[in-house]
């Protein structure tokens, strides 16, 4: 499994981390920082 972050944003001056989480088929959820929200699901089709 591998788990990236990149700075998404800005808010009240502090960072908004997008973080993803990737398995090695390519599946992926990516997750921010504010209130672990759900930002992108994707599953690879066969």
């Amino acid at each position: 499994m591998k788990i990236t972050e990149i700075v998404w944003g800005k808010a009240q001056g502090k960072d908004i981390i997008k973080y993803r989480i990737e398995n090695k088929s390519g599946a992926y959820v990516e997750l921010s920082s504010i209130g672990a929200g759900i930002v992108a699901i994707a599953v690879p089709d066969k």
